[in-house]
């Protein structure tokens, strides 16, 4: 299932699409994440939905540990994850000059 084609998407829409059409669920998906999740205290059920649903970006590491897991193209993955952490830092800059200004 690799895919190199998953650019202009959020990071978090992207991870849900890939685990969702391999049939695991959050729970599924941490224990096919395997060495990872246990030396990560901060992968947990909770942590997935906020990469899911509210576009959190992880460590590059464990951005490439996922992209291996869901058999998606690691470097197209580092790529939306640096746009989409770039894109927040812009929108959070922008109001904040705008709060200051």
């Amino acid at each position: 299932m690799k895919h190199a084609g998953i650019k202009n998407k959020l990071f978090g829409e992207t991870l849900r699409k890939y685990r969702k059409a391999r049939g695991l669920t959050v729970k599924e998906f941490l224990k096919a994440l395997g060495s990872i999740s246990s030396k990560c205290s901060e992968l947990s059920p909770a942590y997935i939905t906020r990469i899911e649903v509210y576009n959190e970006i992880p460590k590059p590491e464990v951005v490439c540990k996922i992209a291996e897991t869901l058999n998606i193209d690691v470097n197209s993955f580092l790529k939306l994850a640096k746009a989409n952490k770039i894109k927040r830092l812009e929108q959070s800059i922008t109001r904040k000059f705008k709060r200051a200004t």
